[in-house]
Parts: structure tokens; C-alpha cells; sequence
């Protein structure tokens, strides 16, 4: 449960007295899908999170990706979770505007004529400031009454090869606090970047297990009631 606070006549409320109800809850939610330990894999027992339903990823022109709605939970227990799909373009890392798609923030992922890389494709957890909602305080400070929770992607670049070179292995590297949806292959040949292929083989799964005695055994599902009847046929 979350954390009380007892107000009282008279009091004198400050904003802070205010917002911290709502964090205590918040913080309470994320902590309670935290404790229950949801791990991505056994090579990884500290870092927990991952897909539950959605984000398939499919290729649709240029660099540009569809990423269908999804629900995930990042390693704090946050809930990143898309209503509807968005293109997701890999032509720069960094990350895209909260609650959009589109090209990052950063530098481009392009790589060197006659080189080829891997871009991946994170969601991540986010808040939404709408701009229907901008409001001024006391101080005639400008605040955004609401911040819905709300998601966006982040780009990764990997090593850059020679075209033909490239390796699974050098794919970009997880990241903490970063749900990983597909790896995105695109090479640079007579100085136009063209997408080769994508993969979503290391996509984050919530449940995403290898058995250590009975290697053969995995199980990869997003939901626990999917997860254990897997479980359950595997051990018939």
C-alpha cells in the first residue's frame, strides 16, 4: 500500500502536500509490479521488465517501421503502453518526441558509404505534457496540469561494418530502463542508406526463460497466465 499522510483543519497546503498523494500512489503501483520479480531471462536476474502484449514491429518503406500498440513494464514497474501504431524511423539515433514516432533527436545512424549497422528500436516510459492543458501559476510560472503517462522511442546504433561483414554479435547493447522491440539492418551503398533487413528475435518479452538443466525448454510469453500453461505442457 502506499504511504498516508494525515491532513488537518486548518492546514496550510502547499503544493507539494498536494503532489506527493499522487506520487505515493504511483510510486505504490510501479513497487508492487517491481517486488513480484518479473525477470527478462536468466542471463539477466537484475533487470526485470519487458512486453506483455503488442509492438510487433514490420517494415513499410525507406527506413520508416510500423510499431503496432503494445503494453509493457519497464525495470522500475512503469507501464509503457501505445493506444494505437506508430512509424518508428531509424535514419537518426536518439530519441522521438513523447507520445509520437518518428526520427530521434540525435546525430545521424547512417553508416559510412560501403558500411552496413544495426539500429534498435527501445520504447520507453514517458509523460505527455499536453499543451491544451498549459496553465500559470502564482509566479506566473508556466506548469502542465496534466502529465499522462505516456511512452517514446529511442534509437541505438551499433558498430558499423563492411557490407556483407555484419554479425549478430554486433548488435547494439540492451539498456537499463529501455524495452527493446526489433534490430534494424540498413547499410549505406553508393551513398544512399537502404534498409536491409529487421529481426525482433531479442525483443524484450516479460517472459523470456531458458530452462538450465533442459536447455531445450524456454518459454516465451507476455502474459503469466500464458507463461505458466506453457509451463505446464512442458511438464506433462
Amino acid at each position: 500500500m502506499a504511504d498516508r499522510w494525515d491532513n488537518y483543519y486548518r492546514q496550510l497546503v502547499l503544493e507539494d502536500d498536494l503532489d506527493s498523494a499522487h506520487g505515493a500512489l504511483e510510486q505504490a503501483a510501479w513497487d508492487a509490479v517491481a517486488d513480484i520479480g518479473l525477470c527478462r531471462d536468466n542471463a539477466e536476474p537484475d533487470v526485470f521488465g519487458g512486453i506483455v502484449s503488442g509492438y510487433v514491429v514490420s517494415y513499410l518503406s525507406g527506413l520508416d517501421m510500423t510499431v503496432t500498440a503494445g503494453v509493457g513494464y519497464d525495470h522500475l514497474g512503469r507501464r509503457v503502453a501505445t493506444g494505437a501504431s506508430f512509424t518508428a524511423t531509424v535514419s537518426n539515433q536518439g530519441d522521438t518526441e513523447a507520445g509520437a514516432g518518428g526520427v530521434g533527436d540525435g546525430s545521424s545512424a547512417a553508416p559510412t558509404n560501403g558500411y552496413e549497422r544495426w539500429v534498435s528500436i527501445f520504447v520507453v516510459y514517458d509523460r505527455y505534457l499536453d499543451p491544451a492543458e498549459e496553465r500559470y501559476d502564482g509566479y506566473n510560472q508556466k506548469v502542465y496540469y496534466s502529465r499522462a503517462e505516456s511512452f517514446h522511442f529511442y534509437y541505438s546504433p551499433g558498430t558499423e561494418k563492411t557490407i556483407g561483414t555484419l554479425l549478430t554479435s554486433d548488435k547494439p547493447a540492451r539498456e537499463s530502463g529501455k524495452l527493446l522491440l526489433a534490430d534494424v539492418r540498413i547499410k549505406k551503398q553508393s551513398n544512399v542508406t537502404q534498409y536491409v533487413s529487421m529481426d525482433q528475435l531479442r525483443k524484450e518479452i516479460l517472459f523470456n526463460l531458458i530452462g538450465t538443466n533442459l536447455p531445450n525448454k524456454t518459454i516465451t510469453q507476455g502474459l503469466i497466465r500464458e507463461a505458466l500453461l506453457d509451463m505446464l505442457k512442458q511438464h506433462r
